[in-house]
């Protein structure tokens, strides 16, 4: 509610870590572009798995970009 209610589709949102594995799901649901850190890898792989989307590795192991 609070994503509808701050911002519009094609806003940028900043999540500074993922309390919730749906949030990435929810965010590109409602046409939000997300930068989320999120130290614990297995809530990482979570939050993809969850959102749909697909993960590549980009520099470093622990640094990627979710497409779909």
């Amino acid at each position: 509610q609070l994503l509808q209610l701050l911002s519009k589709p094609g806003d940028v949102v900043i999540f500074p870590w993922l309390p919730h594995a749906e949030m990435l799901a929810i965010a590109h649901t409602l046409g939000r572009s997300v930068y989320a850190g999120e130290a614990d890898t297995e809530n990482c792989r979570q939050a993809i798995a969850a959102s749909g989307l697909g993960a590549t590795a980009l520099a470093p192991s622990y640094v990627a970009e979710l497409v779909g």
